[in-house]
């Protein structure tokens, strides 16, 4: 047997390591996948949402994990609240191997399923509610291993069996596999009373009633596929899959109570240190693994930026853009509003990785719709289409989760619209959240008394920005729309900096002509900075200067610089890294080189 000592000292050594790790990594480095998981759920604290939980399957797993999820908007609340349930895990495989062994265990060894649903966390597509599942299944088989009357034992597995599986879903195929593990290890065991063991018939019944339990479920109370019938919702968001990762989690457990059966009942000081080193081994390696393959560390970049967007934290956004240069399309299209936001597009623009549709994000019929592609147009003051991408955001989840950030971006488009049944709607879910709720309450009360955008100053500057004519949406075409905006708004200065940012990311210098006048008329200080490098490299291409460029004059640097360019381009075209080394921020090497 390990000595107790040794065992404690090594739990409490690995159990303090893991929680550190785990709430520094969620709480950190990964905190804002955390954020991104609130957002895409709508948790209401209501009772008919309770018992509309409860009426299926896993719901009660599904519930507590949206309860649990809302508080990972929290930065470190998520992190805490992932570990201890982790933790909990933990203690539970631990206990569960020592009431079915009946001796000690090596204490690493009861931290593989945690490990093993650490790394799944750290995907979107697996649920909290999956984990609190597997532990509500864990107690259970806890609770059924230690009662020794036979007899209570049968009657008890028969009913938990069902109640587990209408609890948490498939997490109720764990606890069946370790009950009848644990009575066949109980059978064949030696020195033991016969009347604590039950008979091999009821061990055939359980897993009859594993078996025609969601069967039975599927055929007389709810429509679904076999899969789910036996799943739930509660583990994965793509309904169609049980992926291999969640079935060697879930395998995990079982296993180990098979391990431990063989592990000898007494080790020596020798033989327990060598268990213990193997079992740290195998947990490092698991861990390792785990964070080389599953953590999306490219996407948390992507998220950062959509979160930062989401509350509005321009400077933020320039602020990490300018430390780490991002070139994905949706982090650019929110670097972009965040320098037209603090009027700073038409002068720091090609100071970031441009591309040729780095302003909007296309409408795509693949995947989940971006948060992201809403906010330019919300912002803009293209209502409609902020909430075209909104509802396609709601449509498009890979589960039937209504996700509060595009709900929120609904209710204000229709408030903006003034469609007040509408808006109605979409806020009634949002005033029965939690940390929706202030703002829905404020708003449903604005409507009563008919005076929500006379009293909401955000959503009455929106609404001043609204085109007022109709037109359709085309995004091969959005010079289209913003042109509108300008129609309808001469002194929407966001609406001309993204025209003429289009203009210029398209190469079109006749669109950027036609408008460059508004530069005056805007009342610019100052020829802004990225206007002045394409005129000078206009002008180099022209025999005459255009009448549209008569009465704007460069300053001397920007001509200087021009030259010097040409200069280099001519004889070092092909050395990028030169070029890019010295004029890589000017919209000059965008033209030649993107």
């Amino acid at each position: 047997m390990l000595r107790p000592l040794k065992s404690i000292s090594v739990e409490i050594l690995f159990r303090t390591l893991f929680c550190i790790v785990s709430i520094v990594f969620f709480g950190m480095c990964y905190y804002h996948h955390l954020y991104h998981r609130e957002q895409l759920q709508l948790f209401q604290l209501t009772l008919p949402y309770l018992s509309e939980h409860l009426t299926s399957q896993g719901g009660l797993a599904v519930y507590l994990g949206e309860f649990f999820t809302q508080f990972f908007r929290i930065q470190f609340v998520g992190a805490i609240i992932i570990t201890s349930f982790l933790i909990f895990l933990q203690q539970a495989t631990k206990k569960l191997l020592i009431s079915i062994s009946g001796k000690e265990i090596s204490a690493i060894i009861s931290f593989i399923p945690s490990l093993g649903y650490w790394t799944l966390l750290t995907q979107q597509f697996y649920y909290f509610s999956g984990l609190i599942g597997l532990l509500i299944s864990l107690i259970g088989t806890v609770y059924y291993v230690k009662i020794k009357n036979a007899k209570l034992r049968s009657v008890a597995g028969l009913l938990m069996i069902p109640g587990i599986y209408w609890l948490t879903g498939g997490a109720f195929l764990v606890f069946t596999s370790i009950v009848i593990i644990a009575e066949l290890l109980l059978f064949f065991k030696k020195n033991n009373e016969k009347s604590s063991r039950i008979h091999a018939g009821i061990l055939a019944v359980y897993l009859a009633v594993a078996v025609l339990i969601p069967l039975f479920v599927r055929k007389f109370l709810m429509v679904d596929t076999i899969l789910q019938s036996y799943l739930s919702q509660a583990y994965y968001a793509i309904r169609i899959f049980f992926p291999l990762p969640l079935i060697l989690v879930f395998a995990s457990v079982p296993a180990l109570v098979l391990l431990q059966a063989i592990v000898p009942d007494k080790l020596s000081v020798k033989q327990a240190w060598t268990v213990n080193s193997l079992s740290f081994a195998a947990a490092t390696i698991l861990f390792v693994s785990g964070l080389s393959f599953f953590p999306d560390f490219r996407r948390e970049k992507e998220i950062v930026y959509e979160n930062l967007a989401y509350n509005e934290k321009w400077e933020q956004i320039i602020s990490k853009a300018e430390k780490e240069q991002p070139s994905s399309q949706s982090s650019l299209v929110i670097i972009n509003l965040a320098l037209a936001k603090t009027g700073q597009l038409s002068s720091k623009m090609f100071h970031f990785d441009q591309h040729e549709n780095s302003l909007f994000l296309a409408y795509e019929r693949k995947g989940m719709t971006p948060f992201a592609a809403s906010e330019p147009f919300y912002h803009l003051g293209l209502i409609n289409f902020a909430q075209m991408f909104a509802m396609e955001s709601v449509e498009s989840t890979p589960d039937p989760i209504f996700p509060s950030r595009s709900f929120r971006r609904i209710a204000e488009t229709f408030l903006i619209n003034e469609q007040k049944a509408n808006a109605t709607k979409y806020l009634s879910y949002l005033s029965r959240t939690l940390f929706y709720r202030k703002w829905s309450r404020t708003q449903l009360d604005y409507l009563d008394a008919g005076e929500t955008l006379d009293k909401d100053k955000v959503l009455r500057q929106k609404k001043e920005l609204s085109p007022g004519y109709d037109f359709f949406y085309n995004h091969q075409q959005m010079d289209i729309a913003l042109r509108y905006l300008l129609i309808t708004n001469p002194e929407n200065r966001l609406a001309f900096e993204y025209l003429m940012a289009y203009y210029l990311l398209k190469k079109d210098f006749d669109g950027f002509l036609q408008n460059i006048r508004l530069v005056n008329e805007l009342k610019y200080d100052k020829m802004p900075l990225v206007y002045q490098e394409a005129i000078a490299y206009i002008l180099t291409r022209l025999p005459e200067t255009p009448p549209q460029l008569q009465n704007f004059t460069l300053d001397q640097a920007v001509i200087n610089n021009i030259k010097s360019y040409a200069n280099l381009f001519s004889t070092d075209r092909n050395d990028t890294l030169k070029l890019k080394k010295e004029f890589g921020k000017t919209y000059w090497f965008y033209l030649h080189y993107k």
